[in-house]
């Protein structure tokens, strides 16, 4: 959108720039006060959370979807449709060579704080990557959607096609035999994230249900949460690990109390056509992206 100076007519006063398709991933950066918007159309975005000033990530980058964006440490980590994982500075926001190829699409990636460990998924394979260096896949049945990696580095959760969670314990870069969890979910899982403070995952999936599981104990901790209409796109926890925010197809997002499961908020209609990926800017906070080719923030007071 180009704002015109009749005083100046050979060039537009300022230009505010946007996506022209619909975004598929969001990631916080903290330290650069950034948010990074992800597309269908490959292309990821920064954005400055205070002036709403964008930049977009320069070089030879994705050539497909969006699927997950993660921010650790200097590393902007991007998983595509087209297969590969890419790491990215977040300080030159440049793609550069760091991209990793995987054998079918990226549908998921978690990394710890520094993101000297990642974890990712195709349908078909675990992989974990230490030092950016990809370790030998781990082939699974049941296709894999979703996973997250413990905040101590211990173990990852995988969701699949298949409505059931796996957890693997991490051995440096290898993962051990897997514990299947008793199901509880009637869909296939679409989305998994654990709490900050590592007790806690939490689990959305394709039948708009979400589940609060005891990562300890690996048994259910709250049930119940089934107030979405469709499809759960996105679960994340708060900095502090008392909520968590949903978003769904249903075009709504929900944040949830996990001491007092009852009270949850409710924000109709965030986006028209579907929320499709959420992030916690603070504590008070949520970002939210969706099928109209925005995102936007929401300030909560519990």
């Amino acid at each position: 959108m180009n704002f015109l100076d009749p005083n100046n007519p050979s060039k537009p006063r300022s230009v505010v720039k946007g996506h022209n398709k619909f975004i598929t991933a969001l990631a916080v950066d903290k330290q650069r006060n950034s948010v990074y918007a992800g597309a269908y159309d490959s292309i990821i975005t920064a954005w400055d959370i205070t002036t709403g000033a964008n930049q977009k990530l320069e070089g030879k980058g994705h050539t497909n979807q969006i699927n997950q964006l993660v921010v650790a440490g200097d590393n902007l980590i991007s998983a595509a449709k087209d297969d590969s994982v890419r790491f990215t500075s977040a300080t030159q926001r440049t793609f550069g060579a760091d991209r990793l190829g995987l054998d079918g699409d990226a549908t998921s990636v978690s990394s710890n704080a520094s993101g000297s460990l990642v974890a990712t998924v195709s349908a078909s394979s675990i992989y974990l990557v230490r030092d950016k260096k990809l370790g030998s896949p781990t082939a699974v049945s049941y296709g894999a959607k979703a996973i997250a990696l413990a905040p101590n580095d211990s173990e990852v959760v995988v969701g699949g096609a298949d409505n059931n969670l796996y957890v693997y314990p991490v051995s440096g870069s290898s993962l051990g035999a897997p514990k299947k969890l008793d199901s509880v979910h009637r869909g296939a899982i679409t989305c998994v994230a654990y709490s900050p403070c590592g007790k806690y995952f939490a689990v959305g999936d394709s039948n708009r249900e979400v589940v609060i599981w005891d990562a300890a104990s690996k048994t259910t901790k709250v049930t119940g949460l089934v107030f979405h209409t469709a499809r759960v796109n996105g679960v994340v926890w708060s900095l502090d690990s008392t909520h968590v925010v949903s978003g769904s197809l249903d075009q709504n997002l929900i944040v949830w109390n996990i001491a007092e499961p009852t009270k949850r908020i409710i924000v109709k209609n965030s986006h028209h056509g579907g929320v499709n990926a959420v992030a916690w800017i603070d504590n008070n906070t949520v970002a939210s992206a969706g099928q109209d080719c925005a995102w936007k923030t929401h300030s909560f007071k519990y």
